[in-house]
């Protein structure tokens, strides 16, 4: 959920894939809270394999122009109060409004396009500081929306 522009009311949520019996898409019970306070969450990609969830986040606040990770396997402790967005979530920062994100889990890379008419990589792996590389990849290309990336190396499989 977006909230309003720069409100820091975004939220992320879960809930199971099945809607629980006797209930409906309005009223489920299952629906779980798992970041609130977020500048303006756009995009989420999954890694199911190592548990980590990568969202950007659009916004001109200290957490806004961002692309965000988090081990879902071990850090969200559900019965505590969501958390807002942290300094420890940011791989990459300084996007002209990021919008889609997609991973290439192969080569531990994310690939992030913004409105500001650009797709970047960033390494999902981080370097001896601390840092995760970002390269700009295409640029100059209007604005930009969601975007998926496809293994070429996988054709067929």
């Amino acid at each position: 959920m977006q909230g309003p522009s720069n409100g820091m009311q975004g939220r992320i949520r879960r809930a199971n894939i099945d809607i629980p019996a006797g209930e409906t898409a309005d009223n489920r019970s299952d629906i779980q809270t798992l970041f609130a306070g977020l500048p303006e969450p756009i995009d989420i990609a999954i890694d199911a394999k190592k548990q980590k969830l990568y969202w950007t986040d659009r916004g001109n606040v200290t957490f806004g122009n961002t692309l965000n990770s988090v081990d879902i396997s071990t850090h969200l402790n559900l019965t505590a109060t969501p958390q807002p967005p942290s300094e420890n979530t940011i791989l990459a920062w300084k996007f002209q409004e990021p919008v889609g994100v997609s991973l290439d889990t192969f080569a531990q890379t994310a690939f992030v396009s913004d409105l500001g008419g650009s797709v970047y990589t960033v390494s999902l792996n981080s370097d001896v500081d601390g840092k995760h590389e970002k390269k700009v990849l295409l640029d100059g290309l209007g604005w930009l929306t969601g975007l998926v990336y496809v293994n070429p190396l996988l054709k067929g499989l």
